[in-house]
């Protein structure tokens, strides 16, 4: 009898486990991250050193930086030279808003450089455009680099 009523219950339990409802997984919302890319337009010499501009992008976010780099001296040439520079960088929409302008003076060692300055949010299919000048004394005169970079989001 004993042996009966365990045999019962056990089947019992086990009709009611598989009778229980089962819970589909809820669904999970796989947030799309956003891919971040950086374009960099055509480098140029300005004052001596390598230059260039470049654009980072994230989706419609957008950040305009210039880089700043010793050019390759000749072998067994001096080390560069300390040079105090006045930076600019300029971003605006083509045929729209200026992103607007900053302007840095910054002692050069050498090193190679990032000049941070302009953050913005551009519409997306819009196109970007940023220069980037450095000069330095005695000779101010220079020619800045740019970049025309197609915000696709």
């Amino acid at each position: 009898m004993k042996r009966l009523a365990l045999t019962l219950i056990g089947a019992a339990c086990l009709t009611a486990v598989n009778a229980a409802p089962t819970f589909a997984a809820s669904p999970t919302t796989a947030t799309d991250a956003v891919a971040t890319t950086v374009s960099c337009g055509i480098p140029g010499i300005q004052v001596g050193l390598q230059t260039d501009v470049c654009v980072e992008i994230t989706g419609g976010d957008v950040r305009i930086f210039g880089r700043i780099m010793a050019t390759s001296p000749s072998p067994g040439g001096p080390p560069p030279q300390l040079k105090y520079l006045q930076t600019t960088l300029t971003g605006n929409i083509v045929g729209g808003p200026s992103l607007g302008l900053a302007q840095r003076n910054l002692r050069y060692t050498g090193a190679a450089e990032k000049v941070y300055s302009l953050d913005g949010t551009v519409p997306c299919g819009s196109v970007l455009h940023g220069t980037f000048t450095v000069s330095s004394a005695p000779d101010w005169s220079t020619t800045p680099v740019s970049i025309n970079v197609p915000i696709t989001c």
